[in-house]
């Protein structure tokens, strides 16, 4: 079952929009970020926030940005730098012991959905946008690097576990694409087979990408032939981001019900699920969960409604 353990309000009650878009741990695991419409990152101590659980958490850092943010990523060598996307097109890197934005890129001439380091150089940068390119920056340089003009709207970008020549894209045409930037003129692998947008892509396995899409299914492709392994469902999805996330076989993933969803990668349909509605009965709030992330190597869940309330949740066993 999923446990709450910790609840973190808002604390923004004059903000009409505290969607939080995106929660990520640093490489050590010892601090978590969010980001999201209030154009603000906040960054806690995961350890305070499960050790005194009677206070409200408060953030070690918080820091204010110009426009609304869209996604964050931790790089996963060097532990105080993050990155974020945001409204105008805009991905900077932020070096959080210094609390400074070190890096800007303004290149995109459309929303940023998604920003993702790579995970094999770390100065390798990717970031997708609605202007239907995805930018490849190294941040040893000001300018990106590379552009790969896709044929939609970029709403999510990953790359490659284990090998950065590989990046997994997810379009608004209902398509996911893999491309090899070494020639990235074509995709070498087109996934087709959801109804609607791609929301998010991220690799699985090395040869096995989840995508989630607004026609309500999560589906684990074949990355090496383009099959479909399995299509999972349960959960509400035909309007929002709502969330999703990876650990080993286990898939988190919100719902536009306000309930978080908690998948085995062998089986069609939730097998936990928690819910953010507290007053049983009542008109439903409208709210959607807007973003989730496991905590690495743990039973340890984040997860955050649309009115901007994170909740930190805990896998049982019964």
């Amino acid at each position: 079952r999923l446990k709450l353990e910790v609840e973190i309000p808002s604390g923004d009650m004059l903000q009409k929009s505290a969607i939080i878009s995106s929660i990520g741990f640093n490489a050590k695991q010892e601090y978590f970020a969010t980001a999201g419409v209030s154009k603000r990152i906040r960054i806690y101590d995961i350890q305070n926030v499960l050790e005194d659980r009677f206070r409200i958490p408060c953030p070690i850092l918080e820091l204010t940005w110009r426009s609304k943010l869209s996604d964050l990523d931790w790089n996963n060598q060097h532990n105080a730098h993050l990155a974020t996307s945001d409204y105008d097109g805009m991905i900077s890197v932020w070096d959080i012991d210094s609390g400074e934005n070190i890096l800007e890129y303004d290149e995109h001439e459309k929303r940023a959905w998604s920003v993702d380091f790579s995970k094999t150089d770390a100065s390798l940068l990717a970031s997708g946008s609605d202007d239907g390119t995805v930018k490849i920056y190294s941040t040893k340089q000001n300018r990106s690097v590379l552009t790969v003009e896709t044929v939609a709207n970029v709403c999510s970008v990953q790359y490659h576990p284990t090998n950065f020549h590989y990046i997994a894209v997810g379009c608004s045409d209902h398509n996911a694409y893999v491309y090899d930037l070494r020639n990235a003129n074509q995709p070498i692998t087109v996934l087709s087979g959801h109804s609607r947008a791609i929301s998010y892509a991220a690799y699985s396995k090395d040869h096995e990408l989840l995508t989630a899409s607004t026609d309500n299914t999560l589906r684990l492709w074949n990355v090496t032939d383009g099959t479909t392994k399995r299509v999972l469902s349960g959960h509400v999805n035909h309007k929002h981001f709502v969330g999703l996330a990876i650990q080993d076989d286990w898939i988190s993933c919100g719902s536009e019900t306000n309930d978080l969803h908690v998948f085995h990668r062998s089986l069609e349909n939730p097998l936990f699920s928690y819910s953010f509605e507290d007053d049983v009965g009542e008109q439903s709030s409208n709210h959607f969960i807007s973003a989730t992330c496991w905590k690495p190597r743990s039973n340890i869940i984040l997860s955050a409604s649309s009115d901007g309330n994170l909740r930190v949740l805990k896998l049982e066993s019964e």
